[in-house]
């Protein structure tokens, strides 16, 4: 019988595992307490992935011979394929005490607690295991896996790097370098470390998944969708891939195919709670707000420590203009998650538009800590936080996001001047003619200009934080934008004639929709006003939605101007239009913005849930005295809002055209 052992033993080192096995079970059969043909067997099913029959066979075997077989390293590795990690720990002590300088007990004995989260106990193991094997590249890997879970992720690169030195065919060793570099920002290094990993294991699906990632932060949406794709297609049940997925939709505003993606995130594993949160983002934005605030209540049931859940389902109360709910939503992320900049974002959102400016301004700062909304561009001198001082000083103004932003907050450049401080202003190129000031007390430049020379700087956006500015405090000294005068008399002649005129926009850019797309109302919406006597519709839409003009109502008439703000400034035309019409009407754009700058009569149609600065539930905007607001009634049910108009103009017409 020991020489037919030995035979199975000689086909086992010559890695003839399928013979070996044979000959190992003819073993038992003859003699079931073979404590050799139990143990080598053991091992063949590790080394094949059938682990609960390794786990069996070697338990047999320690009940036989323990002071040999327990120190086994195929048993406690098997224990924590299987996630058995409690058992893996005890069985790696128990082996460690008989055979304390076996290394590869105290690596599996690291890896028991790297499953159990204790990651710098884990450590400990992976040192012992390499103090005992200096060339151990899998330790080394591995612990880089601890360090990148401990946040050290320059720590986790170098002993990514010391395991490939070790073993450059080692895949696993490349895909923890990507790990390490991915959260280290270094997202197209990272992608280098996933495509190694790839290429030598190509049946990686971590690796594919990762690669994902890093090829979404680079931007790469199709490439990106592919790798998913692949990991999927290894791995159809990778809930975390499917997550994944649908984020990269998300992200592409592809909402409908997100939620798919998330659904089958859910389908494979019902009790992910971030997938289901995921969800509920995509919903929102596809206006299915019921469905999304459920999405988030759910999450939140199955992880109710979730920071980011309860964040967004504050964002969803928040559509529903319930912003006491709201607020207790992001004060709860903020007590789970101290540091979650969304939450304090959003939170500021919510403050501004209920009135509190005083804490909306200082929660609004949370911005800049928030790449997609603040950017990531460093500045070498530091930023404007209070006004004392600033008397012949120069301050650099950076303008943030929009068009419309930048006309609202641009009055605060004046009230800096007038303190004595010198202006520099990055703003959008197409503004700077409408911006110009009559007394050129401002200097337009660009950030990369090296030549660049200025005390402070300040995000156009955190001037109202500066100035401490209050409802009661809002500088609305109108008008603070004036147009060309040669402009206005151009428009004048060319607008000449009767009636009643009304300057009207109805749309925005739809490149992005996050968040916007409930601003936007049909043309068609304008046809009972447009019909009123003596009532001149005057398009000043730009862009998307112009085309709707090409498809009205018999009846309906719109007066277009093809060379409408046609060269390379913006609203120089617009503005200069307003001062000529008796009215302007317009949704939620920068052209309302533009219409209070200047100080002319406008009427702007919000949807439900308004934008923050609109606050909520007044006709009037202290940011701009000559706008009045009209106000959606239910989400995205705009009748209610131009009946109102209707009788508002009927009522005007009468009393300046003496209609009946």
């Amino acid at each position: 019988m020991q020489a037919k052992f030995k035979s199975g033993l000689a086909l086992h080192q010559q890695g003839k595992l399928n013979e070996a096995a044979k000959i190992y079970e003819d073993v038992l059969v003859a003699d079931k307490a073979h404590f050799a043909a139990l143990h080598c067997l053991g091992a063949i099913a590790y080394q094949t992935g059938n682990l609960e029959r390794a786990v069996e066979l070697i338990d047999r075997a320690v009940r036989i011979n323990p002071k040999i077989a327990a120190t086994d390293p195929y048993r406690g590795a098997a224990l924590n394929r299987l996630n058995r990690h409690q058992e893996a720990l005890a069985v790696c002590d128990e082996a460690i005490r008989l055979k304390p300088d076996f290394a590869e007990l105290h690596y599996n004995r690291g890896n028991a607690l790297y499953g159990l989260g204790r990651l710098a106990d884990a450590l400990v193991s992976y040192d012992k295991a390499i103090r005992l094997r200096a060339n151990f590249a899998e330790a080394w890997s591995n612990r880089a896996n601890a360090l990148q879970g401990l946040g050290r992720f320059e720590d986790a690169l170098f002993n990514s790097n010391k395991a490939i030195a070790l073993k450059p065919d080692y895949a696993q060793a490349h895909y923890n370098r990507g790990n390490a570099l991915y959260d280290l920002g270094h997202f197209a290094e990272a992608l280098a470390g996933y495509d190694a990993a790839i290429a030598l294991k190509p049946d990686h699906a971590q690796g594919w998944h990762n690669r994902g990632k890093a090829l979404g932060e680079l931007k790469r949406t199709d490439e990106a969708l592919a790798s998913f794709d692949r990991a999927i297609a290894l791995k159809p049940d990778y809930a975390q891939a499917w997550d994944n997925r649908g984020n990269l939709l998300n992200d592409a505003e592809r909402f409908d195919e997100a939620v798919a993606s998330y659904d089958r995130a859910i389908a494979a594993r019902p009790d992910f709670a971030d997938a289901w949160s995921n969800r509920g983002t995509a919903l929102q934005y596809l206006y299915r707000l019921d469905e999304a605030l459920a999405c988030h209540d759910k999450a939140i049931a199955l992880k109710p420590d979730s920071a980011q859940a309860h964040c967004n389902r504050g964002s969803v109360l928040n559509c529903f203009n319930r912003p006491a709910e709201a607020l207790a939503s992001f004060n709860q992320a903020i007590a789970l998650q101290p540091d979650l900049a969304r939450a304090y974002f959003n939170r500021a959102i919510t403050e501004l538009s209920t009135g509190d400016l005083e804490n909306g301004w200082r929660d609004f700062e949370w911005r800049r800590k928030i790449v997609e909304i603040s950017g990531d561009r460093v500045f070498p001198r530091p930023p404007l936080n209070s006004l004392a001082g600033i008397q012949g000083k120069t301050i650099l103004i950076h303008y943030e996001h929009g068009f419309g932003d930048t006309l609202q907050f641009y009055r605060y450049l004046e009230l800096l001047h007038q303190r004595g401080a010198k202006i520099l202003f990055h703003v959008q190129k197409k503004l700077e003619r409408l911006l110009t000031p009559r007394d050129n007390f401002i200097t337009f430049v660009e950030l990369d200009d090296p030549s660049l020379n200025y005390d402070y700087h300040v995000p156009m956006m955190s001037l109202p934080l500066v100035f401490g500015t209050t409802l009661a405090t809002i500088p609305a000294n109108i008008p603070y934008i004036a147009p060309d005068e040669t402009l206005v008399e151009k428009w004048h002649a060319r607008l000449n004639g009767g009636g009643f005129k009304i300057g009207i926009c109805w749309s925005g850019s739809l490149t992005h929709i996050k968040g916007h797309n409930g601003r936007i109302f049909p043309l068609t919406s304008l046809e009972k006003l447009a019909r009123l006597p003596g009532v001149r519709l005057v398009s000043l839409q730009k862009g998307d939605g112009e085309g709707e003009v090409k498809s009205l109502p018999a009846g309906m008439t719109v007066e277009c101007f093809d060379d409408l703000d046609a060269g390379g400034n913006a609203f120089v035309d617009t503005a200069a239009i307003m001062r000529c019409v008796d009215l302007v009407i317009t949704n939620d754009t920068s052209v309302s913005h533009l219409a209070g700058a200047l100080g002319v009569p406008a009427w702007v149609a919000l949807q439900f849930a308004a934008d923050w600065r609109w606050l909520r539930d007044r006709p009037d905007s202290p940011w701009y005295p000559t706008l009045r607001l009209f106000r959606q009634k239910r989400d995205r049910d705009w009748r209610d809002v131009f009946q109102e108009m209707e009788i508002s103009l009927r009522h005007r017409l009468g009393q300046e055209l003496s209609l009946p």
